[in-house]
């Protein structure tokens, strides 16, 4: 076999090559001259071709549709008609995602409930969208995920079942058709166990209509209707188990569950009622609380509140679930007071108490 033979595969690998080296190398603001090309060719392939092959390549690629931009140029060239001549030169492939949309996705992995191995290794392809001059300040920020959710301390089987339950309602919500599963409770032993039905020791199967699949503080919950009840009802997917379609069952109509809208559901208003999804109706809500509160106030319930300064204190009107508001209000101690509705100043008033009568009596 003759040395030229031996070159000529590798002579076909040329259009690959310089697609490879435009999408590493160069970008809007990183163009390369033909001269560039060659260069980058010799040294990171050993292949040496000339001028005119690369141009030959170039227009290939631009012919089949890929993203190529340049910055055409013009030349004195007397032997021509019109004594000059269009060069095509500072080549740049114009990638698919810009550089802020790549950030943006790698900072919603960097707040996602992945594993960290597979955030990084996401964050690693992500980058490759680029070429080498990208770069981006949230690099080096540590992922902390969920010890509760996935991660890499926990076994294979139970990311796997976490994956196959997503993967399970979104069909089941798209065919709008109900789903079976049962859900899971820690016993004294940190072991989970499915809950079983009031008094007897059989596992409860629940049955209901999924809406939605929402990712908050850190988790990920079903908006459902539970079957005997007319509200909404939320599920964290990974207290789930056995989920099974029931495809001959359709979902309850949106127009008979309470929670919904003329048959919509408003997911930022709903999570915004429904701090650490609890279930349940939302209630108009009147509270007092020190100023310093404020970030912690918008944290929580965003900036659709209703909010009065009276002294060194807000007055702060909402709708939110009684249950989550009850939770966050023990959570601030004497930095909060409900006032409104009484029944929830009742409940706050007995458990302080309550709590007041442990310590007291606590050796």
């Amino acid at each position: 076999m003759t040395k030229q033979a031996a070159q000529q595969p590798a002579k076909k690998l040329s259009l690959l090559y310089i697609l490879t080296i435009l999408r590493k190398y160069s970008d809007a603001d990183h163009r390369l001259s033909q001269q560039d090309i060659l260069r980058l060719l010799a040294r990171d392939y050993g292949m040496v071709l000339d001028r005119k092959a690369v141009k030959r390549n170039l227009d290939n690629l631009l012919a089949a549709g890929y993203p190529l931009g340049n910055k055409p140029w013009e030349r004195r060239r007397p032997d021509t008609p019109e004594g000059v001549e269009t060069v095509y030169g500072s080549w740049y492939y114009e990638h698919e995602f810009s550089g802020s949309e790549v950030t943006a996705l790698i900072d919603s992995l960097l707040f996602s409930h992945l594993p960290r191995r597979q955030v990084k290794t996401l964050i690693q392809k992500l980058t490759t969208l680029q070429s080498r001059y990208y770069d981006n300040p949230t690099l080096s920020v540590n992922n902390i995920p969920n010890d509760s959710w996935l991660n890499e301390t926990q076994d294979t089987e139970q990311n796997r079942q976490m994956f196959y339950t997503l993967e399970a309602l979104t069909d089941a919500i798209n065919k709008k058709c109900q789903v079976t599963f049962y859900y899971l409770s820690y016993g004294p032993d940190k072991r989970v166990r499915p809950r079983m039905k009031d008094g007897e020791d059989t596992p409860r199967v629940y049955r209901v209509s999924p809406y939605a699949v929402v990712a908050t503080n850190g988790r990920f919950y079903l908006i459902a209707n539970t079957e005997g009840h007319d509200n909404l009802s939320h599920y964290r997917l990974d207290r789930m188990a056995d989920v099974a379609l029931q495809e001959a069952c359709p979902q309850r109509s949106r127009k008979e569950v309470d929670g919904f809208k003329k048959g919509r559901l408003d997911l930022p208003q709903h999570l915004a009622e429904h701090v650490n999804m609890f279930a349940g109706p939302a209630v108009p809500c009147r509270f007092r609380a020190d100023v310093a509160m404020m970030d912690a106030i918008i944290d929580s319930f965003g900036k659709g509140i209703k909010v009065r300064k009276i002294g060194n204190e807000v007055e702060v009107d909402l709708r939110v679930n009684e249950q989550a508001m009850y939770h966050w209000a023990l959570g601030c101690g004497p930095a909060l007071r409900v006032l409104a509705p009484q029944t929830l100043v009742e409940r706050l008033r007995d458990a302080t108490r309550a709590m007041a009568q442990q310590y007291t009596e606590a050796k």
